[in-house]
């Protein structure tokens, strides 16, 4: 499952592995992480991406955008 998340980040959200494997570790750890994109749109937009591929893998994700 870790696997998964290091995937979405780097795939979806332009992470390197060393990028995306810190953040994976710091939600199993602290239960969430903060990524931050230009815009609420794009920010949108990469969310229901990961959304998309989690749900085609049958992986259980919760991710949200939000303003800052």
């Amino acid at each position: 499952t870790l696997d998964m998340v290091v995937l979405l980040l780097v795939s979806i959200f332009s992470k390197t592995n060393e990028e995306a494997e810190r953040l994976t570790i710091k939600v199993h750890r602290e239960g969430r992480a903060t990524l931050r994109d230009n815009t609420l749109d794009l920010a949108a937009t990469k969310t229901e991406k990961a959304i998309k591929m989690a749900r085609e893998q049958n992986f259980p994700l919760r991710i949200t955008y939000e303003p800052e």
